[in-house]
């Protein structure tokens, strides 16, 4: 009989500092929404930065600017939730 683990990986708290750090220096590339749990999004940043070869800027810009007043709240919401 196997033996199958159904205890998930424990996830730990996010730090707000961190992630402001990542969407300041690696936002184009979604390094704060990969951090945060929000893979989707990070995923769909990360193309826009690799198949615009930089034409997709602006966009990720305005993103990680409204990204920067939601940090707060994500890390909270993923904090209470461990």
């Amino acid at each position: 009989m196997s033996q199958t683990n159904s205890n998930p990986k424990p996830q730990t708290e996010k730090s707000k500092a961190v992630a402001y750090i990542l969407a300041i220096l690696l936002g184009y590339f979604g390094a704060h929404r990969f951090y945060l749990g929000k893979t989707k999004s990070a995923v769909a940043m990360l193309l826009i930065a690799v198949l615009t070869a930089g034409a997709g800027t602006l966009f990720t810009f305005f993103w990680v600017l409204y990204d920067l007043f939601k940090i707060p709240g994500w890390v909270d919401e993923h904090n209470r939730s461990i």
